[in-house]
């Protein structure tokens, strides 16, 4: 939980000051978080805000100081707050910017972090979870509020779910109690399992059972919702609250449940949804890839966070952040020049708004430049090819490769 405190001081003189006061709270722990408190530890997360922050510099350069008393870095004990899914990292007034920016604040989407976090970053809106990749929503009980944490977890092999090992599951989000006494273990009430149509389809129907309630499928997936029995004793006030958060859930499922895009449920899209199917069953390596946010690096299926597109030219442009950090380089991006490196430039070298790529010993002109669209740079499919030399192609499941 975060609060903001606005305040206004006033010691004479033509105008008065405004600040802000910040406090982030770990209801679980009952403690104030600091920054790094979020982050994973040897996260480096201070670089990656940073280029965060430069990059949203670079769209407004005018409303900021140079030189001397340009923003430099973030610090440990940096003010902050969350807010609607975004880390909002701010700075005293007239520290970094004139008078006239105001309180200098920079959104950053958790997304963008959702690598580095300690825990995966949950959307939430009015209590209910959402996801966007998978395309669903969960409208959790307001009696959960406080009590319950949730966890994702993806691409699980040889996943127990009562006692027996299921092979193959493409997405899990678990609702896991939490007792206020700290020294008894936490116990899952809710899973809603995600998992690939044609697998589940080769599933006995014994198994099925194990996976829970159907709740709805989609193109490609099955959605399932498993709720599990009290574990524990009958007589200690947890068992009271577990059974109380999970007799809120009993049978209602299927209306907390809920598809995102509700068009491929009407009936006037059926036709279109088997014409999908029909195409996709001719030949999957034509699969749309503008619009996607998997990639598959190194053999490691990846979430980009933003999903690729197709420019004018109809060339596929990719997050270059994301993918490079997956590969193993060093991202940073370079402000002063407008440019990114990879590895400080001794792999490569990118100029914004720029169709030549260079590395250290050569440069090539591509047919698109490098681009910036809401603080994400995307560089042509082809960096990765004729810069890099890269392997890219398109795997079996219809998904971008890139490999070494």
């Amino acid at each position: 939980m975060s609060l903001l405190i606005k305040k206004y001081k006033y010691s004479g003189g033509a105008n008065g000051e405004s600040f802000n006061e910040y406090y982030n709270i770990d209801i679980r722990e009952s403690k104030l978080l600091k920054l790094g408190n979020l982050f994973k530890e040897n996260s480096n997360y201070i670089d990656r805000i940073n280029e965060e922050i430069l990059e949203l510099i670079s769209k407004e350069p005018d409303k900021y100081f140079i030189g001397d008393n340009r923003f430099k870095t973030i610090s440990s004990n940096q003010e902050f707050f969350i807010e609607d899914g975004n880390l909002i990292i701010t700075f005293p007034k007239y520290s970094i910017a004139p008078g006239s920016t105001g309180i200098p604040t920079f959104k950053i989407s958790l997304t963008d972090l959702d690598d580095i976090l300690v825990d995966s970053y949950l959307v939430y809106k009015d209590y209910v979870y959402v996801n966007e990749e998978y395309e669903f929503s969960f409208s959790m009980p307001s009696s959960w509020e406080d009590k319950v944490k949730i966890v994702e977890k993806s691409d699980l092999e040889d996943y127990i779910i009562d006692e027996y090992e299921f092979d193959d599951i493409e997405f899990i989000v678990d609702f896991i109690y939490t007792p206020d006494n700290k020294i008894k273990e936490e116990a899952k009430l809710l899973s809603i399992i995600v998992l690939e149509k044609d697998e589940y389809d080769s599933l006995r129907r014994t198994l099925k059972n194990k996976l829970g309630e159907l709740l709805g499928e989609k193109e490609d997936f099955v959605y399932l919702g498993k709720i599990y029995s009290n574990p524990y004793s009958s007589k200690s006030s947890e068992y009271t609250e577990f059974q109380l958060r999970s007799s809120d859930i009993q049978g209602r499922l299927d209306r907390l449940f809920e598809f995102i895009d509700e068009e491929d449920k009407d009936d006037d899209s059926k036709d279109k949804n088997k014409e999908k199917d029909k195409n996709k069953e001719k030949d999957k390596s034509n699969k749309d890839l503008d619009k996607y946010k998997w990639v598959s690096i190194n053999g490691k299926r990846e979430n980009l966070n933003k999903s690729m597109y197709k420019n004018e030219n109809d060339n596929l442009m990719i997050p270059v952040a994301k993918v490079s950090r997956g590969l193993g380089y060093k991202v940073k991006w370079n402000p002063q020049n407008n440019t990114i490196t990879l590895d400080g430039g001794k792999v490569a070298t990118i100029t914004i708004n720029s169709k030549k790529y260079s590395t250290p010993n050569s440069t090539i002109t591509l047919k698109d430049e490098a681009k910036i669209i809401n603080g994400t740079t995307f560089v042509p499919v082809d960096f990765f090819k004729k810069l890099l030399e890269l392997n890219v192609d398109i795997n079996s499941e219809g998904m971008l490769n890139i490999y070494k």
